[in-house]
């Protein structure tokens, strides 16, 4: 993996589009932090435009095709941005976004839709797990009371609810 920081000193917003034509847009005027999991063109290289449509680019090593990004809303305190800013016609003062971004080589799996189908997937392992104690408790019972039919029986042992 490997680290990068950027800001995009044009406003609160920061968009792009990722290597599978997704269009993305973080908007920081009403939150104070957002945190995504996206592809990127191969070559490891990220361009993004800030609010105010000037463009960015982060690099990444070559082999990076997914970004783990943070982008958080910070204001710039330092008055002598603001002077030498206004000087260059640069943007150097109030609030901006500043871009934490971790590059990958392959999609991280705790994540974004992996993570969630992964998550899913453990939820119907442990659903299934709940259903078959469910029904070995069920034929116990029914085996207590006497209710449990021959063909019940027959596939309860077939089934392995009966040693």
């Amino acid at each position: 993996a490997s680290q990068s920081y950027d800001n995009a000193r044009g406003g609160l917003t920061v968009t792009w589009t990722d290597r599978l034509n997704q269009q993305h847009r973080v908007d920081l005027s009403k939150t104070d932090q957002v945190n995504l999991v996206f592809p990127i063109p191969l070559g490891g290289s990220w361009d993004w435009k800030q609010g105010d449509g000037k463009w960015g680019r982060t690099g990444f090593n070559s082999a990076v095709t997914w970004i783990e990004a943070t982008f958080r809303k910070e204001r710039e305190t330092n008055s002598a941005k603001g002077i030498w800013g206004s000087m260059t016609g640069q943007n150097l003062s109030g609030d901006y976004v500043r871009i934490s971004a971790v590059g990958l080589r392959c999609i991280p799996t705790d994540t974004g839709l992996m993570g969630e189908i992964k998550d899913r997937m453990v939820d119907v392992r442990d659903f299934a797990a709940l259903g078959a104690q469910t029904m070995q408790e069920l034929v116990k019972i029914a085996e207590a009371a006497g209710k449990l039919t021959p063909e019940g029986q027959v596939w309860a042992k077939a089934e392995g609810f009966f040693k």
